[in-house]
């Protein structure tokens, strides 16, 4: 399985200025541990002295474009059309998902749920709570400056 930094895990970044507990919670927050995302914060710091919090909002403020959210669902490997569906059709309040069951899956989307959910969290695009599941938030983010308001 393909699998993201933990925000624990962040601690072993060597060099990182994201020091403290929070301030991994942070770069983890706005990273949601995709190796890449951390890559390019870590370079606005160390190549081009940004401040870490700048970093962080500079690097959320390109993950809102729709260029750089059609490159991550790419990056992930992650089908357009399932994340389009999940976003216009899963439940979201103020930003943030309703966890679904795999019943719900497969009732919203229309497709097995179980084998979608064993796809998605092989990809780790997908984390499971429990009987229920979401979206991992930067994949959300993606798909939600692509598809909200759309069907």
């Amino acid at each position: 399985k393909l699998r993201r930094w933990s925000t624990a895990g962040l601690r072993a970044w060597y060099n990182s200025p994201f020091d403290s507990p929070a301030d991994r919670a942070s770069l983890h927050r706005v990273t949601s541990g995709w190796p890449m995302l951390i890559e390019e914060v870590m370079a606005d710091f160390a190549l081009k002295g940004i401040s870490p919090q700048d970093a962080l909002q500079r690097l959320a403020a390109r993950l809102a474009t729709p260029e750089r959210a059609k490159q991550m669902l790419a990056d992930a490997a992650v089908d357009p059309q399932i994340v389009k569906a999940w976003v216009t059709s899963i439940l979201v309040i103020d930003g943030e998902q309703v966890p679904a069951s795999v019943e719900d899956v497969t009732d919203v989307l229309g497709l097995d749920g179980a084998e979608l959910l064993g796809r998605l969290e092989s990809l780790d695009v997908a984390d499971q709570d429990g009987d229920n599941w979401v979206l991992d938030r930067v994949i959300l983010g993606a798909a939600a400056t692509l598809y909200q308001g759309r069907e």
